[in-house]
C-alpha cells in the first residue's frame, strides 16, 4: 500500500493499531514467550547504551533504601571500579543486617549479627584474600555466629560460600 505522505501512513497505522489492539497484544505476548532470552538481551542493550532517567532507578527505591544513596560522584566510581564493587557487597551486607523488610534478615540481623566492617576493610579483605583470582567471589563469615568484621570475614568462591551457609542452617535447626 503506497501512502502520499509519511502523516497518511501514521494516521492508517495508528487507527489499525486501535482497531486491532487485542490480536498485536497476543501476537507480542507470544513472540516474547517463544524467544524471551534474545528479547531480554535486546533490551539489556538499548538500556545499557541509552541511559535515560526512566530506566534509571526512581528516586523510591533510593527513599526505601537508603544505602544506595551514593555520597560520591559517577566519575569516583569510574575511577575506582573495585570500590564500587565492594560498596554494593557492603550495602547488601547493611540490609541483610539491618533491613527488617528484607527476608534474609530473620538470619543475620534478626539474630543479633551486626555490620562492624567498612569498605577500606573489604579493600583490605579483597587484597588480603586474593579475591580477584576467584571466578564469583563471595563474601564469607568464618564464625557463622560472629559479627561481619575483619578479622571473621574472608572472600570465597560463591558455591562454596552457598554449600557453607546450607550447612550451618541445617546445623541452626538440628539445634532448636
Amino acid at each position: 500500500m503506497a501512502w502520499k505522505t509519511r502523516e497518511n501512513r501514521r494516521c492508517y497505522m495508528r487507527r489499525y493499531r486501535a482497531a486491532h489492539r487485542d490480536h498485536l497484544n497476543a501476537l507480542g505476548r507470544r513472540h516474547y514467550r517463544r524467544h524471551r532470552t534474545a528479547v531480554r538481551a535486546r533490551h539489556r542493550a538499548y538500556y545499557w547504551r541509552n541511559p535515560t532517567p526512566h530506566n534509571q532507578r526512581s528516586h523510591r527505591t533510593y527513599k526505601r533504601n537508603p544505602a544506595l544513596v551514593h555520597s560520591r560522584s559517577d566519575a569516583y566510581w569510574a575511577k575506582h571500579p573495585l570500590r564500587k564493587r565492594l560498596f554494593i557487597v557492603l550495602c547488601g551486607i547493611r540490609a541483610r543486617c539491618r533491613n527488617l523488610s528484607i527476608p534474609s534478615y530473620r538470619y543475620y540481623g534478626g539474630r543479633g549479627i551486626e555490620c562492624r566492617i567498612t569498605l577500606d576493610d573489604l579493600v583490605a579483605l579483597w587484597r588480603r584474600d586474593t579475591a580477584h583470582r576467584l571466578l564469583a567471589p563471595s563474601i564469607d563469615r568464618i564464625d557463622p555466629q560472629g559479627h561481619y568484621e575483619l578479622a571473621n570475614c574472608q572472600f570465597i568462591e560463591h558455591v562454596a560460600n552457598a554449600r557453607k551457609s546450607h550447612a550451618d542452617r541445617l546445623r541452626l535447626r538440628q539445634a532448636k
